[in-house]
């Protein structure tokens, strides 16, 4: 069946570089605990309604976003954006149950790679 798409939804791929613009636009509003929300397409049904909370810096400061799993098969994610490059998001990992699924980094000599 098709699922009409509402404004502003994001594919499940393009939320990560969406949850960042949303955090550079106004960071000084972010406070611990504070959700972000997202549409984003399911892969069946209508687009879902994702909930990421700011956690806070972590120690070296880069900011952590997470957001629970929405059912018995869908994924934790966890998001750190660094402040000090425009919030680009230089790690991301999902987790269903106990089993890693996916860990992205970017390593931090990634740019003077030749």
């Amino acid at each position: 069946a098709l699922h009409p798409l509402p404004d502003g939804v994001q594919d499940r791929l393009s939320w990560w570089l969406q949850l960042p613009a949303m955090v550079a636009a106004a960071p000084q509003r972010l406070q611990a605990g504070q959700p972000l929300s997202l549409e984003v397409a399911a892969l069946r049904g209508p687009p879902m309604h994702w909930l990421f909370r700011f956690e806070g810096p972590d120690a070296q400061g880069l900011w952590v976003f997470t957001r629970e799993p929405q059912g018995p098969f869908d994924g934790r994610l966890e998001v750190w954006l660094d402040p000090a490059r425009r919030f680009l998001p230089v790690h991301v990992r999902q987790s269903v149950g106990d089993e890693e699924r996916w860990d992205m980094q970017l390593l931090p000599d990634a740019a003077q790679a030749p």
